[in-house]
């Protein structure tokens, strides 16, 4: 059964993490308007804030009760963990390198990682999900079929997102999506090693969540 003070600590961590999201999804609104559902970013938080928001209620639920928290619970969180955590790990090492020429790394990191909604989104609610998943939430079995339950959010935006762009409905909004101005090898070599990223992100967090809990 899930330590009492520790079912609290989860409840506390995704209680924050919630408000945090909607903080940033009511600044996303703001900023992007309805074109916000475009974006890996965006998504992946709003699957996050439903995430958070579910965790709170049964946590409080298994408190009041005396009771284990159920085992789907872990899937979710670690589902909503591995898109953030996809999030992070591409603004850190992808798109902040990417524009270092024109703007300055220096500049393009403060951008994307502490300016309006990005603070949150690209910062704050990746690292404190990714923090409850690995140290306070149930131990993870971490074993192929879960590790591909957890990836399969970020393969399922990528599929979609490709063919909305090869039907001409949506546009980008990443340049390996833009399937009419770039050599059709572009987007096959970018979406494997994102695919490939975010899969191994999923081992690493189950991992992690593992060893955290080897005591």
């Amino acid at each position: 059964m899930q330590n009492k003070r520790k079912t609290v600590a989860l409840l506390v961590a995704n209680a924050i993490l919630l408000a945090m999201e909607i903080v940033a999804l009511v600044l996303s609104i703001f900023e992007h308007g309805v074109e916000l559902f475009k974006f890996y970013t965006q998504l992946s938080n709003i699957f996050a804030l439903c995430a958070s928001a579910i965790t709170v209620v049964v946590c409080a639920l298994s408190l009041a009760k005396n009771a284990s928290l159920p085992k789907w619970l872990n899937m979710l969180n670690y589902m909503a963990s591995c898109c953030l955590a996809v999030t992070f790990t591409v603004v850190v090492t992808v798109l902040a390198p990417g524009a270092a020429g024109e703007y300055g790394l220096w500049e393009m990191y403060v951008y994307l990682l502490f300016s309006g909604s990005m603070l949150f989104t690209h910062t704050l609610c990746p690292l404190v999900c990714i923090f409850s998943f690995v140290f306070l939430q149930p131990k993870a079995n971490v074993g192929i079929k879960n590790t591909l339950c957890a990836f399969i959010p970020t393969v399922s935006y990528a599929v979609v997102a490709l063919l909305l762009n090869l039907l001409k409905v949506m546009e980008g909004p990443y340049d390996f999506l833009l399937v009419y101005k770039n050599p059709w090898y572009v987007s096959v070599v970018a979406g494997v090693v994102l695919l490939s990223l975010a899969f191994g992100l999923a081992w690493l967090l189950g991992f992690g969540n593992k060893k955290a809990h080897r005591g």
